[in-house]
């Protein structure tokens, strides 16, 4: 009896484990993003420690999946949720959102201010992908906010504000790459 309530607990420990996982890419999912990423800012905050939220998406995800196939897009997917994992700290909580989405939550650092953090995940999410020679390009636009310890925290406008950040980085990147 003991031997299979310590199996039960495992098997237990083991889908929980997997239900806050993304199977594709092994980061948290959107129910890791509920269960234990959004807790974190909680605990941040009643610490009085400011946070960094951001939020990415790839950029021409469509075309990948519509020109080379949806394998070619969970390619992207996998090889940007491994660049996250690289470039972030350990610390740091990161969860594909959805599709090609995700979002990475951690505490804020003046001496890793956040945009420094987005050009070394840009900067190795290139190199990365380089030498993969894919016949297709990867690219992400990520933008961020920075949770204010001090301020109430309101999840949803802090998504909003992030993915509003994101769509604007995007739209620089568009126009920059139709400049040059």
């Amino acid at each position: 009896q003991v031997r299979r309530n310590i199996t039960i607990n495992e098997l237990n420990k083991q889908l929980e484990r997997l239900s806050v996982t993304d199977g594709l890419t092994g980061v948290y999912n959107r129910l890791g993003c509920d269960k234990i990423v959004y807790p974190y800012l909680e605990k941040c905050r009643a610490q009085g420690k400011n946070a960094v939220l951001m939020f990415s998406d790839i950029n021409k995800m469509k075309i990948i999946n519509d020109k080379f196939g949806h394998l070619a897009g969970d390619t992207a997917i996998c090889t940007v949720a491994n660049v996250l994992r690289k470039s972030l700290p350990d610390s740091w909580y990161i969860a594909r959102y959805g599709g090609d989405e995700f979002l990475m939550i951690g505490e804020y650092s003046e001496q890793q201010p956040p945009i420094n953090q987005i050009k070394s995940i840009n900067s190795l999410l290139k190199e990365t992908t380089n030498k993969m020679h894919l016949p297709y390009s990867v690219s992400i636009g990520i933008g961020y906010v920075i949770i204010d310890a001090c301020e109430e925290l309101n999840l949803q406008e802090c998504l909003r504000k992030a993915d509003e950040a994101m769509y604007l980085t995007k739209k620089v990147q568009s126009e920059s790459a139709i400049n040059s």
